[in-house]
């Protein structure tokens, strides 16, 4: 599957590791900051599958890639299918050094390298690799509508971008894409709701949301401004005051509490009638993870991208 601005559908680009035309531009992801391996022992896999996304569980997520592939001539370029290089566990540069390397050399060695290709002839084709799981984050961002109708102006903003740190080695295990620990917390709500709906037992969310008595010293105080404080608690303690007040805060304000950006699993949810509340207390839980800290380092560097291209589409105007 191949994506080209301003067409919808191309045949797939076949391109080999030594091939003349083809200059790889990058050693490092331009999203994620990581370090990329070709190899000769690279393989297309264009049909690599995880439920409905071009990106696998295996090998390490490091070493899945794609390429943003640009003709020299013109303002076309291309996405290529997903790429495996097959590496030793070995790491060849320690994290620090590859920071360093990155930002006092290549960023800019890349960029006057690839300019100098394009003026030669037999150079037709210029390729950006980012992390397949990179890009599949990247269709969860608001980038998603540019990287699909004009991949020219994408790589724009990404060339604008200073240097990013890389992520740390030791996220390269855990897959800042596919969480797993983020999935079972809303499986295991989602099969809680509907074993409450078997029973015919009422939702929490459901019950009275205020139930103000003698022993909590509450009657007089405005529901509004239970609201009000809860809203800046952290979500432990918010949990806290529910039962110490002996109320619900009810589903719109627990969903309010969920980063529906950082985790983008949860626009995938239909039903109203699971315990919003102890969810967001579980996922609370797995921010500290390293897939969850890889996923916001990625998401972070996806909005200074977004920035950049909303400074050039400014400035052009």
């Amino acid at each position: 599957m191949v994506t080209k601005s301003k067409r919808s559908s191309q045949p797939a680009i076949e391109w080999g590791i030594r091939d003349p035309s083809l200059y790889f531009c990058n050693i490092v992801c331009y999203i994620c900051g990581h370090y990329i391996r070709y190899r000769q022992s690279t393989t297309n896999k264009s049909q690599v599958k995880h439920g409905k996304d071009p990106h696998s569980k295996e090998p390490s997520w490091t070493e899945e890639y794609r390429l943003i592939i640009k003709k020299s001539h013109s303002r076309r370029a291309y996405l290529s299918d997903v790429k495996t290089a097959h590496v030793s566990p070995q790491r060849t540069f320690p994290s620090n050094a590859l920071h360093m390397f990155k930002k006092v050399i290549l960023w800019e060695t890349i960029k006057r390298r690839a300019e100098y290709l394009r003026l030669k002839a037999r150079i037709t084709s210029l390729s950006y690799g980012v992390h397949s799981c990179c890009w599949e984050l990247l269709k969860t961002h608001k980038l998603r509508t540019l990287a699909e109708t004009d991949l020219v102006a994408l790589l724009a903003a990404i060339f604008k971008y200073p240097p990013m740190p890389p992520i740390s080695h030791a996220c390269e295990d855990a897959d800042p894409y596919f969480t797993a620990t983020v999935f079972d917390a809303i499986y295991s709500e989602i099969g809680q709701a509907e074993l409450r709906r078997k029973q015919g037992v009422q939702g929490e969310n459901k019950r009275p949301a205020l139930k103000p008595s003698k022993e909590t010293g509450i009657c007089g105080v405005p529901l509004e401004l239970v609201y009000m404080i809860a809203k800046y608690l952290p979500v432990q303690d918010a949990s806290s005051l529910e039962k110490a007040l002996d109320l619900r805060l009810g589903s719109v304000f627990w969903r309010s509490k969920i980063s529906f950006k950082l985790y983008y699993e949860m626009r995938a949810i239909t039903r109203e009638d699971i315990d919003w509340g102890s969810l967001c207390t579980k996922l609370q839980g797995y921010e500290s993870s390293d897939a969850l800290r890889a996923r916001q380092a990625i998401l972070r560097n996806l909005d200074e991208i977004w920035k950049n291209h909303k400074k050039n589409k400014e400035g052009s105007k």
